[in-house]
């Protein structure tokens, strides 16, 4: 039912923004819900409109924005946003906003 599934899936999101620095697996979300992984994705999709890995990735590169933003350095925005180094960051950064960390950086100092 709608409302138990948005209760599960607050309690991933919960989860996941507590460790957001640190690898997430289907499996540690699974484990929490006491869902199969194929489940979990199912149940994300069902309700948030994303897998759990595009949801994962969104909010990284939000993180990521903020570290940014305030001036940290590319290496450390990503590293503090949990991507697996700076050119994992640059590479979903790109994708996704059409410009690097550094364009960001430099458009949101001036």
């Amino acid at each position: 039912t709608i409302p138990r599934d948005r209760v599960r899936v607050g309690r991933a999101i919960d989860y996941i923004r507590a460790r957001l620095a640190k690898p997430i697996s289907l499996a540690d979300l699974g484990d929490i819900l006491e869902l199969s992984q194929f489940q979990v994705i199912r149940l994300f999709k069902r309700t948030t409109g994303m897998t759990p890995h595009a949801y994962v990735l969104q909010l990284r590169l939000d993180s990521a924005r903020r570290y940014l933003a305030t001036g940290s350095s590319i290496g450390d925005a990503a590293v503090a946003a949990g991507f697996y180094d700076q050119s994992s960051l640059t590479h979903h950064f790109k994708r996704s906003y059409g410009l690097t960390p550094l364009q960001f950086a430099r458009a949101a100092r001036s």
